[in-house]
């Protein structure tokens, strides 16, 4: 029953052994060719620096640039809000009325929630 079955199973053995002899036959004709041809294998899929991790690498870079110029940009719009509020006593009453709901001792805070 398993003679049945041995050519199929056999094939890929085959195939691999016909694959072994072609390299075989190239590496003694061309060695710089196959030793260069496997180097850049190594390099491209294996190694820790391969391309794989690169391209993940850059798009995380990417990512941190594009994040780095949007603090930017809010740190400079808060420092611009300091400046006013530092500025002008009315508006920096207003901004701790409005924000953190301060009040004069003589007034009451009625604090209205829409749903």
């Amino acid at each position: 029953m398993i003679r049945k079955y041995l050519p199929i199973l056999t094939r890929p053995l085959q195939k691999l052994q016909r694959i072994a002899a072609i390299c075989k036959a190239t590496f003694k004709k061309r060695p710089y060719l196959m030793i260069t041809l496997i180097f850049i294998t190594w390099v491209l899929f294996f190694d820790s620096a391969d391309l794989t991790s690169q391209y993940k690498l850059t798009r995380r870079i990417n990512k941190l640039l594009a994040e780095q110029t949007y603090y930017q940009k809010q740190i400079a719009i808060m420092q611009a809000e300091q400046q006013a509020l530092m500025s002008s006593d009315a508006l920096l009453e207003k901004f701790a009325r409005e924000k953190y709901f301060m009040r004069k001792p003589t007034e009451d805070l009625y604090i209205v929630i829409a749903p």
